[in-house]
């Protein structure tokens, strides 16, 4: 046994020392339904509803209510089946989270104008849903325990530019304290989460359409909870800023800042790490146009976040790859060319361990036409080897060939593609 794992050993190391030529790895996205009848979808959302272990899908068609679109994973692609959740309503932001801790997964539903719906998920194999309206404010909703009780509380931004803390009691039926964070400035506010300083605790980010600014509201920490607004952008580059996200998009350690504007410019502010934060400001892509939608993911897993927008400008939906550097440079590669994606989602939907795009009513299947190629760095090398040693053992990660645990078959199978990708 000694001998084999020397030998092993051995054949590892020389493999590690060989060199193999780089090029770029190509992903490619393949376009597929979410289902029939829904092809004038608006709103996306994703989670497991149903509590089988994989990713479904949430839409509004028009006057016909929330749709639940269950993932079939046993087919290759998936295939979805649509349910309606709720026949009406206007929703078009669907968050997904077990907000009464009965451990299944609840919908909270709304838009920036309307009360947030809360539909209670029964925890049946396909479930129903009870439906109820315990937040007496308007806004478009996020999810995150903001006051570290250990229950979901929901943040909302509105079409007056309030922001909203709604605080959850944890109690059965839910109940919720609505604590205003920021006034009605009369500007239409998108309000995201992020721990903008580095605390421990979440913070607020926020982009003022009419008012041209971005913001952070930094939570105290303290009880009652209470947030301090402070300016990230006011400068020209956030005028009609439509939305804005934080992310570590440099990898330092600090959440940086992403903010577009609805002429179809996307910012990037990058964390200094200062107490408190300040920020470098620079241009990361302008498509022109209308932006209507953005996300952020690894989606090449290279452990660099990456961007995907949809503009009317550029007609595409469009994966802004990070290039990984500490002050990151974006290249832009299109997903699908149309003007009509008004709502991107990012989510594993078949399970093969990497991010695919979704809009309401097609989800684009992220493909890698060599998945020996870990790194993706267009060759099958040593850096490939070390990634699938590192996982040795494991279920669910990219080394996964042959379906089992990493082992012996999946390093016989990488070794046997040595060499640029085909």
């Amino acid at each position: 046994m000694l001998v084999r794992r020397k030998n092993l050993v051995i054949a590892i190391s020389v493999l590690l020392a060989l060199e193999t030529p780089a090029s770029t790895a190509q992903i490619t996205f393949v376009s597929h339904s979410l289902g029939s009848n829904i092809w004038t979808a608006t709103g996306i959302g994703t989670g497991d509803v149903d509590g089988d272990g994989d990713i479904d899908a949430l839409s509004r068609r028009d006057s016909y209510g929330v749709h639940m679109l269950i993932n079939n994973s046993a087919a290759a692609p998936p295939l979805f089946k649509r349910h309606i959740v709720w026949g009406g309503g206007q929703d078009v932001e669907f968050r997904v989270e077990d907000m009464d801790g009965d451990g299944d997964n609840d919908i909270i539903s709304s838009t920036s104008s309307i009360h947030p719906c809360f539909f209670d998920n029964d925890g049946a194999s396909l479930p129903t849903f009870t439906r109820s309206f315990p937040i007496l404010e308007r806004g478009a909703p996020e999810i995150e325990d903001m006051d570290g009780d250990g229950d979901y509380d929901v943040v909302l931004g509105n079409w007056r530019g309030s922001i909203y803390f709604a605080e959850n009691h944890g109690v059965s039926p839910l109940s919720f304290t609505v604590h205003p964070v920021a006034p009605d400035i009369g500007s239409a506010c998108r309000a995201t989460i992020a721990d903008v300083d580095s605390d421990g605790d979440p913070d607020i980010i926020a982009a003022f359409i009419v008012a041209n600014a971005v913001r952070w509201y930094e939570n105290n920490g303290a009880q009652p909870l209470a947030f301090s607004a402070h300016d990230i952008s006011v400068g020209p580059e956030a005028v009609l800023a439509s939305r804005a996200y934080g992310a570590d998009m440099n990898g330092d350690g600090d959440t940086d800042v992403i903010h577009a504007t609805a002429t179809g410019a996307v910012w990037i502010h990058l964390n200094n790490g200062d107490k408190p934060p300040t920020f470098t400001t620079s241009l990361l892509h302008d498509a022109g146009g209308s932006l209507r939608a953005m996300a952020i993911g690894d989606i090449d897993n290279d452990g660099h976040l990456d961007v995907v927008v949809s503009s009317t400008g550029a007609i595409e939906i469009a994966w802004l790859r990070n290039d990984g550097q500490l002050a990151p440079a974006f290249i832009s590669e299109v997903v699908h060319l149309t003007s009509n994606a008004h709502n991107l989602a990012l989510a594993d939907l078949d399970g093969d361990g990497d991010l695919d795009v979704l809009t309401p009513w097609r989800w684009f299947q992220n493909t890698v036409p060599c998945p020996w190629d870990l790194d993706s760095d267009g060759a099958i090398g040593s850096s490939d080897l070390a990634q699938l040693v590192g996982t040795w053992g494991q279920y669910g990660v990219p080394a996964n060939f042959a379906g089992a645990a990493v082992g012996a078959d999946d390093l016989a199978e990488l070794i046997g593609r040595w060499g640029p990708c085909p």
